[in-house]
């Protein structure tokens, strides 16, 4: 397994699902953007002053039954959230032989809700930060 750390904005609202045993998980996915940046690192802006996108990369990630409730009401479409979790990664050649990772499927270690920290320490609001085990 890799640890993987994203940041990035809910594509849907989380959904609370059930397994053939049962139980239940909660499932969302997560875009990403990756900008394209200068030879100084700096992200580029297009004439209007936009950040100018290279790619979208999308990320399903689940939650276990433990705290799925909690979880699936914190997660709206559109929030931004940073998250990390184990990722499914496996090492494929494509059609013209070069190597493709692909994951298979994120499992939610740490959500937190306000990524860019927005909220006061002192703010009783701020404990919106999901800690999973």
């Amino acid at each position: 397994m890799t640890i993987l750390i994203t940041t990035g904005n809910l594509t849907k609202d989380a959904e609370v699902k059930t397994a053939n045993d049962g139980k239940k998980y909660v499932l969302f996915q997560i875009a990403e953007n990756v900008y394209k940046r200068d030879t100084d690192g700096k992200i580029l802006k297009d004439a209007e002053g936009k950040y100018i996108s290279s790619q979208t990369m999308f990320y399903s990630v689940f939650v276990n039954d433990k705290t799925g409730a909690l979880t699936a009401s914190a997660l709206i479409k559109g929030q931004a959230v940073k998250m990390i979790g184990k990722a499914r990664i496996k090492l494929e050649k494509d059609s013209n032989g070069y190597d493709q990772y692909i994951i298979n499927g994120i499992s939610a270690l740490n959500i937190d809700t306000d990524p860019f920290n927005k909220l006061s320490e002192t703010d009783n609001m701020a404990s919106q930060r999901i800690y999973l085990k």
